[in-house]
């Protein structure tokens, strides 16, 4: 069994509370410029896809004509308005990553978001130079769940894939980090099924349930 040497965090949902804004920021945008109603239920379906893959999905299932990039951008730029200084680690990520740092493990952030998402969510939570390798949206040419996120910082970090472990939220996510031959521990949103986890390695209900026994054991 090869030695776990890596653990890669996805952003959004796992590190730091932003997926509630990214949700809020879609759902008023729909609301204002269309019309469009959705509930937090219904958009949380879609975790893990950038926001003009989003609405590209809604409007299909919706059978709704609207330009999706137009909407996309302005979701992001409500967003940024909305996320700006209100930014704070979930429990129990200071501590595993402290931990992780302190046994020799290396440390990835790969994430869909764009850079300067990736940079401001680094910047307000205090953990610059704390990641051995960050991947955002403009690094790579194909996102999750696609492997090529996690296939890239496993390249980055001199690091094999089967060597790494990866903490996600989302079915893309997991996907993505399962395809690129990587184990994955996948924090469970309670309003979704269960059956959307079947690929991880493992279930937690928070990062505050993972142990360092528990990565260095998969």
């Amino acid at each position: 069994m090869p030695m776990i040497r890596a653990v890669l965090f996805d952003m959004d949902g796992v590190m730091v509370n932003t997926e509630t804004f990214y949700i809020k920021a879609l759902i008023d945008t729909l609301s204002e410029e269309i019309g469009l109603k959705l509930t937090e239920k219904e958009v949380e379906k879609y975790a893990g896809l950038i926001y003009t893959e989003k609405l590209k999905r809604i409007f299909e299932e919706r059978k709704v004509k609207a330009d999706p990039y137009e909407l996309a951008e302005k979701s992001r730029r409500k967003f940024l308005c909305m996320v700006r200084g209100r930014i704070k680690l979930l429990p129990g990520v200071r501590e595993l990553i402290e931990g992780l740092f302190s046994y020799g493990i290396k440390l990835a952030l790969v994430s869909s978001s764009r850079k300067n998402v990736v940079e401001m969510v680094i910047r307000e939570t205090g953990l610059k130079g704390v990641f051995d390798a960050i991947v955002t949206q403009e690094d790579v040419k194909h996102l999750k769940p696609h492997p090529e996120p996690y296939l890239l910082a496993s390249k980055m970090l001199k690091i094999r894939p089967e060597e790494c472990v990866v903490i996600e939220d989302s079915v893309h996510g997991i996907s993505s980090a399962k395809s690129a031959g990587m184990k994955c521990i996948a924090i469970v949103n309670p309003n979704l099924p269960i059956s959307n986890y079947s690929e991880a390695d493992m279930l937690v209900r928070s990062v505050r349930e993972i142990k360092l026994e528990d990565i260095l054991n998969l």
